[in-house]
This record gives C-alpha cells, sequence and structure tokens, in this order.
C-alpha cells in the first residue's frame, strides 16, 4: 500500500531490513480535498462495509451499505451536501475507522 499515513522504519544495518506499515486503517482517502466524489483505497478485503458522512454537529447526511466493493470505490455525494468539512466513518465487522475531509464543488 501507499498511503500518505505510511510508517517506514529501517536500522542503519542492512542485514535487519526496513518495516513499511499503515497506522491500523482500514481504508483511506484517495483525495482530500473532495470534489464530489469519495475516492476510497481500501487495504483489506471488505464485504458488506457500512458508510456514513456526518457534519461536525454529529448529524448524519448520508449512509449507505456497500455491498460489490472493490479495492477502489467512487462514491458520489449527493447534491444536498454543501462545502464544508464533515466525518467519513466506515465499518465492517469489527473495523471502523473516522477520517475528516473537505467537500470542495
Amino acid at each position: 500500500a501507499n498511503y500518505k499515513d505510511e510508517i517506514k522504519v529501517k536500522s542503519d544495518l542492512p542485514c535487519q531490513g526496513t518495516f513499511t506499515g499503515g497506522l491500523n486503517e482500514f481504508y483511506a482517502l484517495a483525495s482530500n480535498p473532495v470534489t464530489d466524489k469519495l475516492h476510497l483505497k481500501l487495504n483489506e478485503k471488505v464485504q458488506n462495509a457500512r458508510i456514513w458522512v456526518y457534519d461536525l454537529q454529529g448529524r448524519i447526511l448520508y449512509n449507505s451499505t456497500l455491498q460489490h466493493v472493490t479495492p477502489t470505490m467512487h462514491l458520489a455525494l449527493p447534491e444536498t451536501i454543501r462545502n464544508g468539512i464533515y466525518l467519513l466513518r466506515l465499518s465492517e465487522g469489527t473495523n471502523t475507522q473516522t477520517t475528516k475531509f473537505i467537500l470542495y464543488r
């Protein structure tokens, strides 16, 4: 995976190699700010995930169940969601992750 929240650790001794890993995220936004679609990159096989978009007051503005999930997803946001800062929450099984994003159409 090549996400911006990637950690790379290496030693000055070549025999110890390099460790590369993420920050326990199972998805990443491919672009932020978002223009009209959420472009998600999923780190794991995800089935029947739930997605929510909240405003900063905690109101749910959008929710959906993702059934045919692919490693890269493109989800159009409703036009009723105006420019601003929002929270994206994706949940599947025991994995739940929330990410702040900016919508700028």
